[in-house]
């Protein structure tokens, strides 16, 4: 961020460095994002995953809501410079929040002789995915719905301009998305919702798929509003209690790099779903797109609801449990 603060300083920053910039916090982002789950295991007890996660969903949402407004205010002054200043500020902020952050200790953390190669720390993170049905189920399942999510998320402006919503129309449907979704995460924030099970999960995405559905039979702008508000909704339930289950049943002491693994499982489908959805549209329409993703999110999250691993599981049995 700091390399893009130097090279906007003379106006809009060249296209190049923006992609370079991307590359960058796209290999960042991937080890972040295990990183911060297994901190998030560490400072809170296993009751309190979903209100933890919930609590971070709410800032999240918050951000961004206020993040764009704020930043299309600035843009429309130009100073292009000053927006992306006030972004690296923020992991500044960050930083200073983590340095005094201080985690519970953990009874089964990794000995350093397990953490002397990354290659064999990727390794054991594969064969504890591969030895463990319940991860290897709910990672495919995870892989086909964000793959139907990025498809949707594709369709979504050229929805608003088939139903002649234009720019505005657009608008709305992303703070939709972002309002559903705050709402859903302050819920999540509120209750107590004590150690759930990956059914719970499921549920929330077979619901999700039925939105779709309705998305892709909205004949007025307004009532695709109301829907992606759902759809917020019901998204920011999916990446709440996902998380919650994986942080009880992966043990702490394998939890970076299990974590690891099932998100390159479920995050590998989303680019080739975008290009499938891209492709659809252009070809036929953007309806289609939207109910190929319901009934897919459905037929999977029914699939994977009645395999026998997923409906045997107990909150008690997890190594979180004690």
């Amino acid at each position: 961020m700091l390399f893009l603060v130097a090279v906007s300083f003379r106006g809009m920053p060249p296209l190049w460095a923006l992609f370079v910039v991307a590359v960058i916090f796209g290999m960042m982002d991937a080890g972040f994002w295990p990183a911060a789950a297994k901190f998030e295991q560490d400072l809170v007890a296993p009751d309190q995953y979903v209100q933890s996660n919930g609590s971070l969903m709410v800032a999240s949402q918050t951000t961004q809501i206020v993040g764009p407004a704020l930043a299309g205010v600035l843009a429309a002054t130009g100073h292009f410079d000053v927006i992306i200043a006030l972004n690296a500020a923020t992991y500044g902020v960050s930083l200073a929040c983590l340095t005094v952050v201080t985690t519970a200790h953990t009874t089964d953390a990794p000995a350093p002789a397990d953490t002397a190669s990354v290659l064999g720390d990727m390794t054991e993170g594969i064969r504890y995915v591969l030895r463990t049905p319940l991860l290897v189920v709910t990672s495919l399942a995870a892989f086909v719905v964000n793959a139907c999510l990025a498809a949707v998320m594709v369709a979504i402006p050229l929805l608003a301009h088939q139903l002649h919503g234009g720019a505005q129309g657009f608008g709305w449907t992303t703070a939709a998305l972002g309002l559903g979704g705050a709402l859903g995460a302050v819920v999540f924030a509120v209750i107590r919702l004590r150690r759930p099970p990956p059914r719970m999960t499921l549920v929330a995405t077979g619901l999700e798929g039925v939105l779709f559905l309705l998305l892709g039979l909205a004949q007025h702008m307004a009532l695709a509003i109301f829907v992606l508000g759902l759809v917020g909704l019901a998204e920011v339930a999916v990446n709440t209690l996902a998380p919650s289950v994986n942080q009880q049943i992966i043990p702490a002491r394998v939890f970076g790099r299990v974590i690891s693994v099932t998100i390159v499982l479920m995050s590998g489908s989303e680019p080739l779903a975008k290009a499938a959805s891209g492709w659809i549209i252009a070809q036929i329409d953007v309806s289609p797109v939207l109910w190929w993703a319901g009934v897919l999110e459905i037929a999977i999250s029914t699939v994977a609801f009645f395999v026998p691993v997923v409906r045997a599981y107990s909150a008690a049995e997890s190594p979180q449990s004690g």
